[in-house]
């Protein structure tokens, strides 16, 4: 017996739901155009708004630095100031299918060298049927936050000399109603040594660094494959001694770092990004960074995390890094979009001494 009209149609719409649009970054960093610099406030984002980037490097970057409090010792609390602006590049891609529930949320976790956690709850839209993967859709890296002793003579504002720089989500959980995702986000920082007079009050409280980490995490449901690709990369250059002609710090072969997916086309983003720098240096050195980032290419096959400290005139040592990552992937349903830009990126402050960021729409 043939179903009445109305029926029909409710049916239909039962089984039938809108598309649903999701953006991510497939990679981001920066490098400095003058020189290295220490890390005070890195952002990297895409949404639906287009793409944003902020990246400061301390007092030398910005050209301000906060007076010091009474009784500090200016020559061993001295900052140099001096501008400079980065170059930063992001990757990004967007995909919008009828078969995928999606959602944003973020979270902020105070990172130490022991590392901290923080649970994200992302609601979601769409119909919730399948597995789920979590992956970052916006980066935050903020120095701005009290020294766990308290306050001293170094303002941690400023930026540290990392040795670690980790950020990662755990597997994304649907909860029983179909709603949201549950998702940890773990991360942690350790600053290292300057070895320079002049960086003694900053070097003396290295262990109490504390630095806020925000992840926008990005979660996705879906009925198709999914997969779980782990990373690991590392170089070490040399120094030639001489701080004005260091030795160079030529790019990895990408060759070397290859992706491999089982799909043509899929959606693939990154997890987990475990920087360390200055790893074989017994002394505990910091890293003054160059540049940093990571990145993915489906179609020419590599993903690669890498970074530098080439910098003619201020470089003081050797530098050497190691990358873990996790690439969290999906075979897409539908067409995925995909491009890059390069934004300039001054290392502005406003009235309030906070960075600000460069933004630019799709």
């Amino acid at each position: 017996m043939r179903a009445p009209a109305a029926l029909t149609t409710l049916l239909l719409s039962g089984c039938l739901q809108d598309e649903v649009a999701a953006t991510w970054l497939e990679g981001f960093g920066y490098a400095w155009q003058g020189f290295n610099h220490r890390v005070s406030y890195l952002h990297f984002g895409a949404d639906e708004a287009g793409l944003d980037a902020g990246v400061v490097g301390g007092a030398s970057s910005t050209g301000w630095a906060p007076e010091l409090a009474e009784g500090c010792d200016e020559e061993l609390c001295k900052e140099l100031q001096f501008t400079d602006e980065s170059e930063a590049a992001l990757a990004w891609a967007r995909i919008s299918s009828d078969a995928l529930a999606a959602g944003v949320a973020e979270a902020t976790v105070i990172a130490t060298a022991a590392g901290a956690e923080s649970t994200i709850s992302v609601p979601l839209q769409g119909r919730a049927r399948g597995d789920a993967i979590a992956i970052i859709q916006a980066l935050t890296l903020d120095t701005d936050h009290a020294l766990a002793g308290g306050e001293g003579c170094f303002q941690p504002s400023l930026g540290w000399h990392p040795r670690r720089i980790a950020a990662s989500l755990d597997e994304a959980t649907l909860a029983d109603d179909g709603e949201r995702l549950e998702v940890t986000l773990w991360a942690a920082f350790e600053a290292g040594l300057s070895f320079e007079e002049y960086r003694a009050c900053q070097d003396a409280v290295i262990d109490e660094a504390q630095v806020l980490i925000t992840l926008r995490v990005l979660g996705l449901v879906s009925e198709q494959p999914q997969a779980e690709l782990e990373l690991s990369h590392e170089a070490e250059y040399a120094f030639s001694g001489n701080q004005y002609d260091p030795e160079e710090q030529p790019e990895p072969d990408l060759a070397d770092r290859p992706l491999e997916l089982a799909w043509p086309e899929a959606i693939a983003g990154w997890s987990s990004l475990d920087f360390r720098f200055h790893q074989q240096d017994d002394e505990l050195r910091g890293a003054y960074l160059r540049s940093v980032s990571v990145g993915l290419d489906q179609d020419q096959g590599w993903a690669s995390g890498h970074a530098t400290n080439y910098s003619p005139g201020t470089q003081l040592s050797g530098f050497d890094y190691s990358f873990e990552g996790r690439i969290s992937a999906m075979e897409a349903p539908g067409a995925v979009e995909r491009g890059s830009v390069t934004l300039a990126v001054e290392a502005e402050l406003d009235d309030e001494h906070r960075p600000e960021t460069e933004h630019q729409d799709w």
